[in-house]
C-alpha cells in the first residue's frame, strides 16, 4: 500500500502494534507528532530518548517510557535501543545515523531504522506523511 495515502498510513501504523518503538527527537516538532500518532493509533510500546527533560510536556501526555540521554552518547543510545524493534530518527543534524551505527556491537541487529531527520530535503523526492 502507498504510505502517502490515508489507507496506507493507517496500514503502516497498524503494523506497529505490539512492537517496542524508540523515537529519537521526540521533543521536537516532527518527533512529537510521531509519538502522538503512535500513542493514539497503535498499541506500540513507545520509548523516547531525550536530552532535556524540561521539554517533555507534550510527550509526557502519552504513555511512553522516558530515558534521559543524548544521541551523541553511544552508551546511552545503545541502552535506549535495547529490546526495540524499530527506531525513528527525528533529530536534527547529520550525525545521528552515524551515532546509531557506532552505538555498539550488535546494537542495530534486527532493528528497522526510519530516518525522518530531514523531511524538507526534497532532493530524494517528497517523503510520505505518517500523520
Amino acid at each position: 500500500m502507498d504510505p502517502a495515502t490515508p489507507l496506507g498510513r493507517a496500514a503502516f501504523l497498524e503494523r506497529q502494534d505490539d512492537r517496542r518503538v524508540l523515537v529519537l527527537g521526540a521533543t521536537g516538532f516532527i518527533g512529537g507528532r510521531l509519538v502522538e500518532a503512535l500513542a493514539q493509533r497503535t498499541k506500540a510500546r513507545i520509548r523516547v530518548l531525550v536530552r532535556d527533560l524540561s521539554r517533555l510536556a507534550e510527550v509526557a501526555r502519552h504513555q511512553v517510557e522516558i530515558m534521559q540521554g543524548d544521541v551523541g552518547d553511544h552508551a546511552a543510545l545503545a541502552r535506549s535501543m535495547t529490546d526495540c524493534d524499530l527506531v525513528f530518527n527525528c533529530t536534527l543534524g547529520t550525525g545521528t545515523i552515524e551515532a546509531l551505527k557506532m552505538a555498539g556491537e550488535g546494537a542495530l541487529d534486527g532493528k528497522i531504522i526510519v530516518d525522518l531527520s530531514n523531511p524538507l530535503d526534497f532532493s530524494k523526492g517528497v517523503p510520505p506523511s505518517l500523520f
